[in-house]
């Protein structure tokens, strides 16, 4: 991460937006949207 504050939160926000992004492609994917 781009942010000196983000290292000690490890995977912190971006984690939360990567599993988000994951299951609205899931949602996508299956035809559930």
């Amino acid at each position: 991460p781009a942010w000196p504050h983000s290292r000690n939160w490890g995977y912190g926000p971006t984690g939360v937006v990567g599993i988000i992004a994951v299951v609205i492609i899931i949602l996508l994917l299956t035809g559930r949207i």
